[in-house]
């Protein structure tokens, strides 16, 4: 065997080198910027035609080339092994399942692809590109009518859009959707293989929608910071230990672009989209809140005539408790041992009849007890 069929066959068994290939193909004036995430993904793809897994839920940040590597060169690897394999793709527009499909049909027709795996394609017609084995790819939108399309592998990619996710309707219909249309288009439920693609953009998203259900998702998850400590599976024996505090993909991605992308989208959709729920918002969407500090930390007594009461509430934003606790800039605002509420006696020192004597006053009190830190 000679150099180049032995790059050709490499191209053929491994996924890693074929996605990389693939995007040089599409994109040759552009840069690949390889990460290790990248590994992770196409791993956890081919575990998945190995029989490990059949359940999938990827959520990254965007721009990560999610959709390159799973949309993509997936399929067209896929196809190229197995042309007899289906795969049905959803997205949440037209506009992006056309895009990704002329992707894949480019890769197809390309003669380096075609050296590699031979001339597999045998049309190409609207949302479908169909194999001389009668292996396809097809395409549609969430909604769609798919009755009599029936696929091998599901790929969900991008199903519902940022404004839609912010609307009870729209989710609910989108995961009702998944669950009374979508989930009867395997070919084999047992075997068949669904892969849910996506950033995170609600607590109840289709992804946050699957995971509550517990039906057994295999979960990647991968923030563009790390909250915690990471390992993660490249495959080959291979694994990747991350450290609390890493970002994701510098040369993509800076600290100082992701504090530019908090400033500028708010705390509550950068912990979705870009730490992609490993932080949880404290104060949902609106993104503020008012919080009762007094009386300060455990084993202080608090007198109000002495050390004044004018910070018992104060209002915060959901980015002045994430910028301690994810970035590491600055002090969290509520101390850790700080006590949930004052005894009666700190709130008549400190209020006297304002919140103990009136009815007003003691809801209020009542009400300031029940603050959670």
């Amino acid at each position: 065997m000679n150099k180049q069929d032995i790059v050709k066959e490499m191209f053929r068994q491994d996924l890693n080198s074929f996605s990389k290939l693939a995007f040089r193909l599409l994109n040759p004036k552009q840069a690949l910027l390889e990460n290790w995430h990248h590994q992770v993904i196409n791993n956890c793809l081919l575990e998945a035609l190995r029989g490990k897994h059949n359940r999938i839920i990827i959520n990254l940040p965007p721009r990560s080339l999610k959709s390159h590597l799973v949309s993509v060169a997936f399929p067209a690897w896929v196809l190229g092994r197995m042309p007899s394999k289906r795969f049905l793709f959803v997205h949440n527009n037209h506009s992006l399942g056309r895009d990704l499909s002329d992707g894949c049909h480019y890769l197809l027709n390309h003669p380096k692809y075609r050296s590699i795996f031979g001339p597999i394609l045998d049309s190409a017609n609207g949302k479908r590109l169909t194999t001389a084995k009668k292996g396809y790819r097809h395409f549609a939108n969430v909604h769609e009518k798919i009755t009599g399309l029936g696929a091998d592998i599901i790929i969900v990619d991008d199903p519902i859009s940022a404004t839609d996710a912010l609307d009870q309707t729209a989710r609910n219909a989108v995961n009702e959707w998944f669950d009374l249309n979508l989930l009867q288009r395997q070919n084999n439920s047992k075997k068949g293989i669904i892969v849910v693609v996506m950033q995170r953009l609600h607590e109840n998203d289709l992804s946050g929608y699957l995971l509550a259900k517990q039906e057994g998702w295999h979960h990647i998850n991968i923030p563009a910071i790390a909250t915690e400590y990471e390992q993660w599976d490249l495959g080959y024996g291979q694994t990747y230990e991350r450290k609390k505090g890493e970002l994701l993909q510098t040369d993509r991605m800076s600290n100082e672009d992701l504090l530019d992308t908090l400033s500028s989208i708010g705390g509550y959709s950068f912990a979705l989209q870009y730490l992609q729920a490993k932080y949880k918002p404290r104060y949902g969407i609106e993104g503020y809140g008012v919080e009762f500090i007094t009386p300060l930390k455990h084993g202080l007594f608090y007198d109000g005539r002495k050390d004044g009461y004018s910070s018992a509430f104060i209002k915060f934003e959901e980015k002045d408790f994430l910028l301690p606790k994810v970035f590491g800039i600055g002090s969290a605002p509520i101390h850790n041992d700080m006590r949930i509420g004052m005894s009666e006696e700190e709130a008549e020192a400190a209020y006297g009849n304002l919140f103990l004597d009136t009815a007003t006053g003691r809801h209020f009190y009542d009400d300031a007890q029940n603050q959670v830190y």
